[in-house]
């Protein structure tokens, strides 16, 4: 990730006896002792407690299964630049970044492969740009839906979460169609 002064990086590595959870030996926190203005770090795929991971390691299988929540700390109105170095993949994974916000998927693992954007708020946290190796393209139409998590929060109320910001259109069925 760049600002285009200043770069940082995250490490992701597919490793076999790994796991999309915590492995400790393998995964390294983003270091807490300063704060950040500006870095780039992952979220654990599974179990994830909001931990700030710079080096995350991952099962070197089922790699189209794994979809790594990337978070960016930067200032609001800087240009930022997303690159990716695609080392000793099995032959056929692309990489590819999403950016939920937008709404776009770009492929990283090619040569001179970028994503650039101009954050217009302040960035802080997780959410928005995700990780993802697969062996074909992927398309907005189909990703999104594999991120919505809904479940009944009481006997009135459904929690959807994983959506888009803006307006949704929902319909809810009975298991009979109704």
């Amino acid at each position: 990730l760049s600002d285009g002064t200043n770069s940082r990086y995250a490490n992701m590595y597919y490793i076999e006896g790994t796991t999309t959870g915590y492995d400790s030996g393998f995964d390294g926190k983003l270091f807490g002792g300063v704060s950040h203005a500006f870095a780039i770090y992952s979220h654990l795929v599974t179990n994830d407690e909001g931990v700030k991971y710079q080096l995350q390691s991952l099962p070197n299988s089922d790699y189209e299964n794994m979809i790594v929540p990337i978070g960016v700390i930067a200032t609001a109105g800087k240009e930022i630049t997303f690159t990716a170095e695609a080392l000793n993949l099995p032959s056929g994974i692309k990489v590819f970044l999403e950016d939920r916000q937008l709404n776009t998927f770009t492929r990283l693992d090619e040569v001179n492969a970028i994503y650039q954007v101009v954050l217009e708020e302040a960035s802080n946290e997780a959410g928005r740009f995700y990780l993802h190796t697969a062996s074909k393209a992927l398309s907005t139409d189909t990703e999104t839906l594999n991120s919505i998590s809904i479940y009944k929060t009481d006997n009135n109320r459904l929690r959807i979460a994983g959506l888009q910001n803006g307006t949704a259109k929902i319909n809810v069925f009975t298991m009979l169609g109704k």
